[in-house]
């Protein structure tokens, strides 16, 4: 139950933000019944880390299997599973559409637990594939706004896009759009 109620919140808080969000409908996407968040999640505070916690271990999981060799290999890797990984799950992208957007309690928790060891991470790698002339010349600092925003946009935005004739589920679409940025921003060797 407990595996529902986070799959329904996460849906919740991606579609609507957290403010709008309402234990009530989590609870009815879920298939349960309101009480039983109560008795899984303190709060809806405590939901909601449930939430950012399971999409960012998913996003972990994804990266386990990139790969390490050369700093041009780890870079078409790293965009062709975030594009991958975006494709499956846009609930990412979009919590970090809502939360972003302010500063607030949650996106500072998001910014500790979360996201500067990740930004922290692809700096060092993009130096790396910069020193090795692996990739064209993009700040490290600002690379990960750059690839992510490049990467999640066509999920994020899947209505839109789907108005206008692409498909985000599409596994050729997918695959085309990993294709484009890692030529957009990948050296040939």
């Amino acid at each position: 139950m407990r595996e529902r109620l986070i799959e329904a919140a996460t849906l919740e808080f991606t579609e609507h933000g957290f403010e709008a969000a309402s234990t009530r409908s989590i609870a009815a996407r879920a298939e349960a019944h309101q009480p039983q968040i109560n008795y899984h999640f303190s709060s809806k505070e405590e939901l909601w880390r449930a939430c950012v916690d399971r999409i960012m271990a998913e996003f972990d999981a994804a990266f386990d299997d990139v790969p390490t060799g050369t700093p041009r290999e780890a870079v078409v890797g790293t965009i062709r599973t975030l594009v991958h990984l975006l494709a499956r799950r846009p609930e990412l992208g979009r919590l970090m559409l809502l939360e972003g957007t302010h500063d607030s309690e949650r996106l500072q928790w998001i910014v500790e637990h979360h996201l500067a060891k990740r930004q922290a991470t692809m700096v060092q790698l993009w130096q790396r594939a910069l020193d090795d002339g692996a990739v064209v010349e993009v700040d490290p600092a600002l690379v990960n706004y750059v690839l992510v925003g490049a990467a999640a946009f066509l999920y994020t935005n899947a209505s839109e896009a789907r108005r206008l004739g692409l498909d985000p589920d599409d596994p050729d679409l997918v695959e085309e759009h990993a294709d484009t940025l890692v030529r957009l921003f990948v050296r040939d060797p």
